[in-house]
């Protein structure tokens, strides 16, 4: 199905958009061999969707609760909210379609504050050194952007503009954005002021809506072209791509040098583990 006839329920149940990031850190010095390594997570915070970098969803520090279940509080804003909550410390960060991102208390759920982006928010937000990092625009709508906000009183340090809807969560990785997009792009942005260090184009007529993992230098990005890619998080560079038997809504998940990633076909999708390092299919069900 073409992502343009997708409506936006159809496109929410096929699970496009709820996507995992992450951060890993690295040199910040453009024009230098960078080192990349694994972050320890923040036991006191659920910082991006799915943890980590990696996409892999797991925090060893983390135990689920051993209580019976109830809610505590209940926010209401004016729209849907598909975008995954990040939270920091006691502050909980997310977005609507009502075209908000909200910080929240995580103790009682008291607003602390709004901003309003150009078009409704998808995109789950990734809270890296006191900024929240989020894309705005849904499937249909007039353009999106790449908004940076204080986590602190949400002001807007910068928002880049983009030609289609970006409901792909972004990763920062080495004080870059890395972030897909509706117009079929793979951007990465500076982490300092949103300007565009590249971008890489996947086939027409494919929105990019996962969300990249970042590991070892490399970017792993799935698009609705059927492929997977991975990227030179320095420049873009395509290292190689892996053709899927249907598009990639799946975010993929990086471990112990192998992708985990799903297909987005409507009779019977297919979870695929292929090889890091070039690509190859090891195993597929």
């Amino acid at each position: 199905m073409p992502i343009e006839t997708f409506s936006r329920r159809e496109f929410l149940r096929q699970g496009g958009l709820l996507s995992g990031l992450g951060l890993i850190s690295s040199s910040e010095s453009r024009g230098r061999v960078r080192q990349w390594h694994q972050p320890q997570v923040d036991a006191a915070g659920h910082p991006m969707y799915c943890v980590n970098v990696a996409n892999t969803g797991y925090n060893p520090d983390e135990t689920g609760p051993d209580a019976p279940i109830s809610r505590e509080w209940r926010y209401r804003t004016e729209g849907e909210v598909a975008s995954s909550p990040a939270v920091i410390g006691d502050t909980v960060y997310v977005g609507s379609y009502d075209g908000n991102v909200y910080a929240l208390s995580a103790t009682d759920g008291t607003e602390r504050w709004r901003v309003q982006t150009d078009a409704g928010v998808v995109s789950s937000p990734a809270v890296v050194g006191g900024t929240v990092y989020v894309g705005s625009g849904t499937v249909g709508s007039q353009g999106g952007a790449v908004f940076a906000l204080d986590a602190g009183d949400g002001t807007v340090q910068w928002d880049t503009q983009t030609s289609e809807f970006v409901t792909s969560p972004p990763a920062v990785v080495g004080g870059t954005v890395y972030v897909g997009g509706g117009d079929r792009s793979v951007y990465a942005l500076s982490a300092a002021d949103g300007t565009e260090r590249w971008r890489f184009q996947t086939r027409p007529m494919s929105g990019v809506t996962t969300s990249p993992a970042v590991v070892n230098g490399t970017v792993y990005v799935g698009s609705f072209d059927t492929n997977v890619y991975a990227l030179s998080a320095t420049d873009g560079t395509e290292q190689w791509r892996f053709r899927a038997e249907s598009g990639i809504a799946s975010s993929p998940a990086v471990v112990d040098g192998t992708v985990y990633v799903g297909d987005n076909s409507l009779d019977a999708g297919i979870v695929y583990a292929v090889s890091a390092a070039d690509g190859t299919e090891r195993w597929r069900v």
